[in-house]
């Protein structure tokens, strides 16, 4: 605007052409996503509306507003099975916090921002095999979480958790419990450098390993998109349904495994 001096426009200039012009230049010379496009699109027509409001148009320009591109998906990918044995070999061998900072995503789908950093020991009951999200951040809803047989016993036997002091971080500033909890960027920084070193897609990232074990639990017989979504913590079950779209597909056993020949005379 300021370019092709429309700055010096009185306001009642600024026509359909001109903001076609300015949206034109976000979207094919700034590059922006529809997202960010969009989001000129409202506080423009919220600015026109009022002065339409104010009887100082008499008509709103903001029409006819070209798309942008679609927002690129930069969502972490699930890790394939090969690779994900590959890399929590090498992230066990190297690094024990990570290593549990990983499997507590894989097993418990706890979340890698917040909710993994401030999990503390007394949000663990080892006896009843759960973990308590209340009370974590005032800001997170309240949930409890089912340990699996596998991860209750590395909890217990290789982290011996049960022995730390029930105020500490599980994963502290140290490498270990303590009493303050580890950096915001700290895990996923580590995660990062290994997956680098092997060479790994870089669409795999720290919260992957969460969609991954809630991939793989969608092959277990007998899990239904209620124990999923319980499981993930969504409140509602279209979260789940779409969640699983996104991160998995909407796949048909009996359309994989059925499909009918064209050829139905030919032999398999």
């Amino acid at each position: 605007m300021e370019r092709k001096k429309y700055v010096d426009f009185d306001i009642t200039a600024i026509d359909n052409k001109i903001i076609i012009e300015f949206f034109t230049e976000l979207i094919k010379t700034r590059e922006l996503d529809r997202r960010s496009v969009n989001n000129y699109k409202i506080i423009l027509s919220a600015f026109f509306n009022h002065l339409l409001e104010q009887k100082l148009i008499y008509k709103s320009p903001i029409f006819n507003i070209p798309k942008a591109h679609k927002i690129k998906d930069n969502a972490p990918l699930p890790i394939l099975p090969i690779d994900l044995q590959s890399l929590l070999s090498e992230i066990k061998r190297r690094d024990s916090q990570l290593y549990l900072a990983c499997l507590m995503q894989y097993y418990c789908a706890i979340r890698p921002g917040n909710e993994l950093r401030t999990l503390q020991i007394k949000h663990l009951n080892l006896w009843a095999g759960i973990i308590m999200i209340s009370g974590i951040n005032g800001k997170m809803r309240e949930r409890t979480i089912n340990i699996p047989d596998q991860f209750l016993k590395i909890l217990i036997s290789d982290y011996k958790l049960q022995n730390y002091d029930k105020e500490y971080f599980i994963f502290g500033n140290e490498r270990k419990p303590g009493e303050k909890p580890v950096g915001n960027n700290t895990l996923r920084v580590r995660f990062n450098t290994i997956r680098d070193e092997l060479g790994l897609n870089k669409d795999y990232k720290f919260y992957s390993m969460k969609h991954t074990g809630a991939g793989f639990l969608l092959d277990v017989p007998g899990i239904t998109i209620k124990d999923l979504q319980e499981h993930l913590g969504h409140t509602n079950i279209n979260s789940t349904y779409h969640y699983i779209k996104k991160y998995r597909g909407m796949t048909s056993e009996k359309i994989k495994h059925s499909f009918p020949n064209p050829f139905p005379n030919e032999k398999e």
